[in-house]
């Protein structure tokens, strides 16, 4: 419930202010197993290739923003994450892919529209429209890279 009350303040209260320090992605990588861990929907995490580089991110607000990508991956079915970490040509990312049962076809006409992406009874419709705006504020995106019934992929473009 923590995570869902946090999504809802965040809604009520607007952007946060960023207060951005340099991050390994190492050390977010750790973060990430933790959020893992702590959730309530429990996931299998598998680690997958993490290269070294540093980049300027609020730590706070990334775990935010994972909280709720990872969220979203358990509420919709998943019972396995992969995570790993790219420098990338242009920004550092993180690829976030689960088993779950993939994104219908009208959560994916409005996957990041507050209120109307969700498919699920009980759902918000708020977890990737704020994941989004978190990283946005900061100079990362959030964006989809695939879905299929095996599953779905984000990729989280870290702030430069």
């Amino acid at each position: 419930m923590l995570f869902r009350s946090s999504t809802l303040r965040f809604a009520r209260e607007g952007l946060p202010e960023v207060n951005a320090r340099a991050i390994t992605s190492g050390e977010l990588m750790a973060d990430i197993a933790r959020i893992v861990a702590e959730m309530p929907t429990k996931l299998e995490f598998s680690r997958g290739a993490v290269d070294e580089f540093t980049f300027e991110g609020d730590p706070e607000l990334l775990r935010r923003a994972f909280e709720n990508l990872l969220r979203n991956a358990g509420e919709a079915g998943a019972t396995k994450i992969s995570v790993a970490a790219h420098k990338g040509a242009e920004h550092p990312y993180v690829s976030v892919a689960d088993n779950g049962p993939g994104l219908s076809p009208k959560a994916l006409q409005n996957l990041f529209v507050p209120f109307a992406g969700t498919t699920r009874v009980g759902g918000s419709g708020l977890g990737l429209p704020i994941a989004r705006e978190l990283l946005r504020v900061q100079g990362g995106d959030l964006v989809l890279d695939k879905s299929s019934m095996e599953g779905a992929c984000f990729i989280v473009r870290l702030p430069v």
